[in-house]
């Protein structure tokens, strides 16, 4: 069954952006495998921040792990209006 949604999860890190992004990988994969259990198939998405810098994953049913560029405060304004 597929209900074309995406989930998101959200792994704020302050000043271990490491930490974060396996954090965030962690529960991105923690997500898709109670996702199946449940007999759902959805893309998740997941971002890292350390307040400075974001980064943000989509890790897609069949276990393709993408993430972006870094991105930094200066740019969110246009990210908000994209």
């Amino acid at each position: 069954m597929s209900t074309g949604i995406m989930e998101c999860v959200i792994a704020p890190k302050r000043g271990d952006f490491v930490q974060g992004r396996v954090h965030c990988l962690v529960g991105l994969a923690a997500y898709v495998s109670q996702d199946r259990r449940d007999g759902i198939e959805t893309d998740i998405c997941g971002i890292v921040v350390d307040r400075q810098v974001w980064q943000f994953y989509r890790r897609e049913t069949s276990a393709a792990v993408s993430g972006s560029v870094l991105y930094t405060v200066s740019v969110l304004p246009d990210l908000v209006s994209a």
